[in-house]
C-alpha cells in the first residue's frame, strides 16, 4: 500500500474510534435484546469497559442477518456509565462477579433449552470477562463458539479451560494496524483486564504456553483460530480500528458464518 494510501486509511480509522464516543448518549435507548427467540439458540455479547453502544447493536443485527438463530442479547457487564472505564478495566472483584453471572446464564439457559446452541461474543474487556466465564463453567457445559474481538488480555492467558469448553474452539480478530492506540499503548500504560501492563493479545495475538500436555497442545494448534487484521477486510468496512470487527458488514460477513457453522456442533 502506498504512502498517501496508508495515511488515509490511518486518518480515517482514527476518526472512527473518535466517534464512537459520541454514541453513548442514546446507549439507554438500545435495546438489551437484538431479538428473542430462546428455543433456538442463545448468542450472548459482551461489550467492552466503555459500556454498550450502538456498535454492539450493529454487530447483533449483522450476526442476526447473516443467519444466527436464536436469541442475541447485549450483557453489559459495566456500570454503564463511561466516564468509569478504567475502574472497569481493572477491577478484579467485579470481573470475578461478572464471569460467575456470565457462567450462570449459560448454565441455566442450557437446562431450560438443552441442545440449542450456545455462543459467546466478546469485545475488547468483555472479551477478558467471556473468557473468565468460560473458566467457570462446568465441563459439562460446553458453548458452541467463543469469539473475541479485539481483546484486551495479555497474551499469556491461559486458554486451556476455554478451549475445552468452546466445541468449535476460539476465535481472536486482532489488529495490530490500527489499534495499537488502545491495546499496545493504552493497556501497557492502563493494564489489560487480566492484570499485565503489556501490549494485548487484540493486537498479537495469544502465546502458546510452555509445558503443555500433548493434548492442550493439540487444542492451542488445532482449536485456536487466529485472526489477524487483512487489508481485505477493507471491503467490508472494518478499517483496522478497536470497532472495525463490529460493523454491521463485517458482523454479517465474518463473523456470523463463523457462529452458524459452530452451531452444528
Amino acid at each position: 500500500m502506498c504512502i498517501e494510501a496508508r495515511a488515509i486509511h490511518s486518518m480515517l480509522a482514527i476518526t472512527t474510534l473518535l466517534a464512537i464516543p459520541l454514541s453513548h448518549g442514546c446507549s439507554l435507548m438500545i435495546p438489551k435484546h437484538c431479538k428473542q427467540d430462546w428455543n433456538r439458540g442463545y448468542t450472548l455479547v459482551l461489550p467492552g469497559i466503555d459500556c454498550r453502544h450502538i456498535m454492539h447493536r450493529r454487530l447483533a443485527r449483522g450476526i442476526e442477518d447473516g443467519g444466527v438463530a436464536g436469541t442475541i442479547e447485549i450483557h453489559d457487564w459495566t456500570t454503564g456509565i463511561p466516564p468509569l472505564m478504567l475502574l472497569h478495566l481493572r477491577n478484579a472483584f467485579e470481573h470475578d462477579k461478572q464471569a460467575e453471572v456470565i457462567a450462570q446464564k449459560i448454565v441455566a439457559y442450557q437446562t431450560s433449552y438443552p441442545g440449542r446452541p450456545v455462543h459467546l461474543i466478546g469485545h475488547s474487556g468483555g472479551a477478558g470477562i467471556a473468557l473468565m466465564a468460560l473458566d467457570r463453567l462446568p465441563m459439562e457445559n460446553q458453548v458452541n463458539s467463543l469469539v473475541l474481538l479485539h481483546p484486551a488480555v495479555s497474551p499469556a492467558y491461559d486458554l486451556r479451560k476455554a478451549l475445552q469448553q468452546s466445541r468449535a474452539g476460539v476465535w481472536n480478530f486482532s489488529s495490530a494496524i490500527n489499534d495499537s492506540a488502545l491495546l499496545v499503548l493504552g493497556t501497557t500504560l492502563f493494564g489489560t483486564v487480566d492484570g499485565y501492563h503489556r501490549p494485548a493479545a487484540g493486537a498479537l495475538g495469544f502465546n502458546l504456553p510452555e509445558g503443555l500436555s500433548y493434548a492442550d497442545r493439540w487444542n492451542y494448534h488445532n482449536r485456536l483460530h487466529e485472526v489477524p487484521y487483512r487489508l481485505e477486510f477493507l471491503s467490508n468496512t472494518n478499517l483496522g480500528g478497536h470497532y472495525g470487527a463490529m460493523t454491521y458488514s463485517f458482523s454479517k460477513t465474518h463473523i456470523a458464518p463463523i457462529l452458524v457453522e459452530a452451531g452444528k456442533r
